[in-house]
């Protein structure tokens, strides 16, 4: 789960990217470097957060999610990263050659 405070910078393979906020928020993600892009409406869980579940279980190791943030009058002050990357089950670093 990825928060404004618990910022996430990898998940591992076949994961959804959860995106918690404070407000009611659209997320424009991109697994592709912003050529193309889609919207994901964050869910009211009653609790005073919202969440937002991205489609990356079916992206590949090395993608990288970036996404936005918008609120109902600004969008939050940048754009965000996620890594799908291995994780060394013992340590929890990546396992591949960027690491």
């Amino acid at each position: 789960t990825w928060t404004l405070a618990h910022r996430l910078q990898q998940i591992p393979p076949g994961k959804t990217l959860r995106i918690v906020t404070a407000h009611p928020a659209k997320i424009q993600w991109s697994a592709d470097q912003w050529a193309t892009s889609e919207f994901q409406e964050a869910t009211d869980t009653a609790l005073g957060c919202w969440f937002a579940d991205l489609p990356t279980t079916k992206l590949p190791t090395g993608s990288d999610i970036r996404f936005a943030i918008l609120f109902s009058d600004h969008w939050e002050e940048k754009d965000f990263e996620v890594s799908i990357r291995q994780s060394d089950p013992t340590t929890g670093n990546r396992t591949d050659s960027s690491s």
